[in-house]
């Protein structure tokens, strides 16, 4: 088992994206979850434009989605080409896996909200 300070600076390159796109992803997703719950009417503006909170967040959800999936198949395809790193390598692969779960239950709370039919 390797530390991160002992990896090869292009395996700790490597194992950097995942935090930063777990971080991101999680970060993004949560303020628009919560925007949908502290604005009125489920809209924001910007400038001169105005958007659905729902909408941006199912947009949001999709692409998040893609990202995090091209993501991991990515680091699982350098897991075999690297396989002295391969433990390290998807150990913090399993880090972008942590926002399934969180992704759910914002789903969950959306979906259970009495009015979600009005805001879509």
């Amino acid at each position: 088992m390797y530390t991160f300070k002992e990896l090869p600076k292009k395996i700790q390159d490597i194992l950097q994206l995942p935090m930063v796109v777990a971080l991101v992803s999680f970060g993004l997703g949560t303020v628009l979850f919560i925007l949908y719950w502290i604005t009125p009417y489920n809209q924001i503006t910007i400038g001169q434009e105005s958007f659905s909170l729902p909408v941006a967040g199912l947009f949001y959800t999709v692409i998040a989605f893609v990202l995090n999936a091209l993501l991991f198949l990515a680091l699982i395809i350098c897991s075999f080409v690297y396989r002295q790193y391969q433990i390290t390598i998807l150990k913090y692969t399993a880090i972008l896996l942590v926002n399934i779960p969180i992704a759910i239950l914002y789903i969950y709370l959306f979906f259970s909200y009495d009015n979600y039919a009005s805001v879509l």
